[in-house]
């Protein structure tokens, strides 16, 4: 499933534009038609849309209009306070908008929706049981616990990863300014044409490029970082990397576990809140990350459709590990699902971080051998090339 940008007119003839997730352009018009929205420009996004606002500032916003709604204030006065109380300048933006929905006519789901840089994209869904259930608060105090975990998860994969990081910078650092400064001063002790220092005359040659085209390399840097930036901004570079990291053996187990986790703990919280099963596994599928283990839990949900049991038709499509499966087929003998689920959650965040902190192991070694090998070789190049010069000059 992707997004899609539109710019379009509501019933009222004012001009609204937002997102919407649907699987092809036609759908994503039907869906605008019944909201009552004619749509002038629809423009296909990606597949993952980056949350652009600080998370614990929507962390704190939800739960502030949560307290709101459960004195009685009315919904639109309550998002009108949390924009002006809200520090962050894209977050106030997005509580604006939100508001700006409201007062065309739309749903708190469907405002929320339309904004998937500002909420994830299980907040729509999770918002919408709220709306049906008549219990709002608690359906965003549930979408502030997942926010919550998810930092928390998040935080432990980045100061994990500070440490590589910083030996990648600082290994790239030392090679331009051997190639850029150090080298170029050996550049009188070998006589490439008499085949003397092979080895470093090559490497001279590649200082030489390097510093003729010093601000062709320097333009080509920068213009990555703006694509990378660019990328981030648009999704493109997070689609990549977990198309990219559920195929690496060091981070696949990862992958997979965070799906597991996210589908989980959706499902524990729906089915809790009285969600037809159906309903929450497809409301739960939006959220996993890997688009083949998407299709995989669709074509279960249609099984289940015709009659199969859950952990049956999850079985077939081989959606998950045989050990979540199991669990599922106990939660369904006994009517203990959410009950389930939530023990698939807690046991799963335990095997990520474990598989987290085996692809670290891995990778911090790796980086050094990788970036050690490589200066450590420029140097012996340099020392021998030196030996032998001092040898035929004797």
């Amino acid at each position: 499933m992707s997004f899609f940008q539109y710019i379009g007119r509501n019933s009222h003839g004012d001009t609204v534009e937002g997102w919407i997730a649907a699987d092809t352009k036609d759908q994503a018009q039907n869906k605008l038609n019944q909201k009552r929205i004619q749509p002038l420009v629809i423009r296909a996004g990606v597949s993952r849309i980056p949350v652009k606002v600080n998370r614990e500032a929507l962390l704190t916003s939800l739960r502030e209009l949560a307290s709101l709604r459960r004195s009685g204030m009315g919904l639109d006065k309550a998002v009108a306070s949390i924009a002006a109380l809200t520090e962050d300048p894209a977050l106030k933006d997005g509580w604006q908008k939100v508001y700006e929905f409201l007062h065309n006519g739309f749903s708190f789901s469907e405002a929320v929706e339309n904004l998937p840089f500002i909420f994830p994209r299980y907040v729509p869904s999770m918002v919408r049981l709220g709306e049906a259930n008549g219990d709002l608060p608690n359906a965003l105090l549930s979408i502030a616990q997942r926010i919550d975990k998810e930092m928390e998860l998040v935080g432990e994969i980045k100061s994990a990863l500070t440490y590589p990081a910083f030996l990648i910078v600082f290994s790239i650092s030392i090679l331009l300014f051997l190639f850029s400064y150090v080298l170029p001063n050996f550049e009188s002790m070998v006589d490439s044409s008499n085949g003397q220092a092979s080895a470093l005359a090559s490497l001279l040659a590649i200082a030489r490029f390097v510093n003729d085209n010093m601000i062709w390399i320097l333009g080509g840097l920068i213009t990555s970082i703006g694509l990378l930036i660019w990328g981030m901004k648009e999704g493109k570079v997070q689609s990549g990397f977990y198309r990219l990291a559920a195929q690496l053996p060091f981070t696949r187990d990862v992958i997979a576990y965070w799906d597991i986790i996210e589908f989980s703990s959706s499902m524990s919280r729906l089915l809790g809140a009285g969600v037809d099963l159906l309903e929450g596994a497809l409301l739960s599928a939006e959220g996993l990350s890997q688009e083949r283990l998407r299709y995989r839990l669709l074509d279960a949900i249609n099984s289940i459709k015709q009659g199969e049991s859950f952990s049956q038709a999850l079985q077939q499509k081989q959606v998950f590990p045989n050990l979540v499966i199991q669990m599922i087929a106990v939660g369904e003998s006994g009517a203990t699902l959410p009950d389930s689920f939530n023990e698939i959650a807690h046991l799963y965040e335990r095997r990520m971080k474990n598989a987290l902190k085996r692809a670290i192991t891995l990778l911090e070694p790796s980086v050094i051998v990788v970036m050690g090998g490589l200066i450590g070789s420029i140097m012996i190049v340099l020392i021998s090339g030196i030996i032998s010069v001092n040898d035929i000059a004797i």
